[in-house]
């Protein structure tokens, strides 16, 4: 669905809870530069739960490296500093969902060279920054949000309970293949 990439993550637990994340939206994690921790640290492992064995896990020295045959228009960058809303974004599946580490944010030098593809979370209240794993299921979920609205995908969960929705909701879902048809182009194939 989406590839989620940490810069040089520093709390495990967080790492864990987006490699949970990443295996429940079917996506790809990418880990860049050096995270302040075995990446399988017992911690991250808990937070992934039983998942960990699920995770897409790719690994890259550095951020230039991992820029390697990833189109810019793909980069979606993550900080306080975006001058958009997340939502403002228009998502395509397969998108990069890119987040500094938890005490920096990203790079100071990312901000300035990548401030067209810069979004940020709304903080309407007095705290400096929002946690990253809950940052990373926010814009996950919002990108998840437009491709269903705008009918890109309609994958089999949402079909499953399609009679549970109110029918406002039921009018969003417009008529699909079967669900094991729904795969967007570009998807990596099925495990």
């Amino acid at each position: 669905m989406f590839h989620i990439a940490l810069i040089d993550p520093e709390i495990p637990q967080n790492t864990g809870s987006i490699s949970r994340l990443t295996v429940g939206i079917d996506g790809i994690l990418h880990i860049l530069g050096t995270p302040l921790f075995a990446i399988d640290d017992r911690r991250a492992k808990r937070a992934g739960l039983d998942h960990w064995d699920e995770l897409r896990l790719k690994r890259h020295p550095d951020w230039h490296r991992f820029l390697v045959e990833r189109p810019r228009e793909r980069l979606v960058l993550l900080s306080k500093y975006g001058r958009r809303w997340i939502w403002e974004h228009s998502f395509q599946a397969w998108d990069y969902l890119v987040f500094g580490n938890e005490t920096q944010g990203l790079p100071v030098p990312l901000l300035d060279e990548y401030a067209d593809r810069l979004f940020a979370l709304p903080i309407l209240g007095p705290i400096r920054s929002q946690n990253l794993s809950n940052a990373a299921t926010a814009v996950a979920y919002e990108g998840i949000r437009q491709l269903v609205v705008r009918g890109d995908l309609a994958p089999a969960f949402y079909l499953d309970k399609i009679d549970r929705l109110a029918p406002r909701d039921r009018a969003l879902v417009r008529e699909t293949k079967s669900p094991a048809e729904t795969r967007l182009s570009g998807d990596p194939e099925p495990r």
